[in-house]
């Protein structure tokens, strides 16, 4: 337990100064901020500045209150930031910045095989397709080099896109995020 005093000149002054004494008290009052760096996973694609989240305990939620000057420099894949907590921390991104697509098409590609080119707003994937298999051709960014090239089943592919970061998987309650179109079911059949 560390405990901190103030001298009766020190706390009359401050409650005289009003608000902005007792925001300076309450500075003085909680664990400096700590210097913190880590680099994200190799094969993580950032479309947009991460966001940083805490893990609180005692509420059993991640927040992303409690950081400082944070700065991701992008070329090393580096987070630096400043903060009083310690524990877990992680980096997310909106779950729905590609949506909506800007379009998508599939078009013929040899014999028993598509190509499904979707553009979103930040990112144009390419994938062929052929039986219960399939490949992702682009984009060529390096994280995804583990991925690219090789055929999967749909399901393996999803899963290794989405922990990349490449976000276009809407789930059942997108509309709820995201402005979108619906369908027509007469036009669907």
């Amino acid at each position: 337990t560390i405990t901190y005093y103030l001298s009766l000149k020190q706390w009359y002054q401050r409650r005289v100064r009003g608000e902005a004494a007792l925001s300076q008290i309450t500075k003085e009052l909680t664990w400096p901020l700590l210097n913190m760096s880590f680099t994200v996973a190799p094969n993580a694609i950032f479309t947009e500045e991460p966001m940083l989240a805490r893990w609180e305990d005692s509420q059993q939620c991640w927040r992303t209150d409690g950081f400082e000057d944070v700065k991701f420099e992008e070329e090393t894949g580096k987070i630096s930031f400043k903060s009083q907590f310690i524990g877990p921390i992680v980096t997310f991104q909106d779950s729905y910045n590609n949506m909506p697509f800007q379009s998508w098409e599939i078009r013929p590609h040899g014999p028993g095989c598509v190509i499904f080119t979707l553009i979103a707003a930040s990112v144009e994937i390419e994938i062929s397709i052929k039986e219960n298999l399939c490949c992702l051709n682009s984009p060529e960014d390096y994280e995804l080099d583990g991925i690219r090239n090789k055929w999967l089943p749909s399901h393996i592919l999803i899963q290794k896109l989405m922990a990349a970061g490449i976000n276009v998987f809407p789930s059942e309650d997108a509309d709820k995020y995201v402005s979108i179109s619906n369908k027509e079911d007469e036009i669907e059949t």
